[in-house]
């Protein structure tokens, strides 16, 4: 701890959102329970050249200074970050400094056993050792706020990842046109994602330009916090299957969340049995289910996973 009796924690940030999102649910829910001062360490893509440096660095660390930048690190009780690039960066600090180093998302095998703490998420199927904490999913800085409506729906669509599954646009279509129909005395919000093909974009603004009870808004035009905002406004949240880190938010805000089923191309995929996971715990609904009745939100209590990963830290750290 600090002179100043607060909790020192650097936060190494790699620009991609889902990455620090993680990073920043756990430090929001720590400020909840400690005195933190949060010190943020952008990390920048570097070349190969900078990357092969780094790796001599970490595999010899006799060689090792750190940069004059990094002295006002020195004194952080912890190192704490989200993603592949900010695992070495860390890693160096940890040699030179001593400091215990907390990440999320599983590294690397043989690098797995230099940090002090990983918060791996159950589809990773990462066996549980001293240093790694399972998560139900990755942790993120949503809450549930308890003023949802229960006559409003979000739809998140997401899209194309050929590594993953087949998209097929006629059937996620299909599968909205169906909920709508369902319950049409609700109001229906659909948005996409980076990845949607142009034609499910084209096919969901027809569908709110011939239905009063649908608004469409593509991803881009969304004011930053425009999900958040509608995941704390409507009850019930459906999400295609690909975009699982939507459906841990929508739980985390205590939404009933659904799954616009895709195509799985592998049937061992983290992200299906993730899927399987939360369908057979009662988390979430599929659509069939839904749509016959045969199906309910059995697990209605809200996950934070944020929250238990800072009492996690607290537990060891403090």
């Amino acid at each position: 701890m600090s002179e100043n009796n607060k909790f020192r924690l650097a936060a190494f940030l790699d620009g991609r959102p889902g990455h620090e999102k993680q990073t920043f649910g756990i430090i929001e829910e720590l400020k909840r329970k400690i005195d933190v001062e949060v010190i943020s360490v952008p990390i920048r893509k570097k070349n190969v050249f900078l990357q092969a440096a780094e790796w001599l660095n970490f595999l010899f660390p006799p060689n090792y200074q750190p940069a004059d930048s990094d002295d006002s690190l020195k004194d952080c009780d912890l190192l704490l970050g989200t993603g592949t690039h900010t695992h070495l960066p860390m890693l160096l600090l940890k040699k030179h400094f001593g400091i215990p180093v907390v990440t999320c998302m599983t590294p690397s095998s043989f690098l797995q056993k230099k940090f002090d703490l990983i918060f791996s998420p159950q589809h990773d199927n990462t066996t549980e050792k001293h240093n790694i904490f399972t998560t139900i999913g990755p942790p993120n800085p949503n809450i549930n706020r308890g003023d949802h409506r229960n006559d409003r729906v979000l739809l998140l669509c997401g899209g194309l990842d050929r590594k993953s599954h087949d998209w097929n646009t006629d059937e996620i279509i299909a599968g909205i046109k169906a909920l709508i129909s369902h319950d049409p005395l609700k109001r229906y919000i659909l948005s996409s994602s980076p990845r949607t093909p142009a034609e499910a974009i084209q096919k969901m603004s027809l569908l709110a330009q011939h239905l009063q009870n649908v608004e469409f808004h593509e991803y881009q035009e969304t004011p930053p916090g425009w999900v958040e905002e509608e995941y704390r406004r409507c009850r019930q949240v459906w999400v295609t299957g690909d975009s699982i880190s939507m459906v841990y938010e929508a739980l985390s805000s205590g939404c009933n969340v659904g799954i616009l089923p895709v195509q799985w191309r592998n049937k061992n995929s983290k992200f299906r049995k993730s899927e399987e996971y939360l369908k057979d715990a009662g988390f979430v609904i599929g659509l069939q289910a839904y749509l016959l009745g045969d199906g309910s939100w059995k697990n209605a209590e809200p996950l934070n996973e944020a929250r238990r990963c800072a009492e996690e830290i607290i537990r060891r750290f403090l």
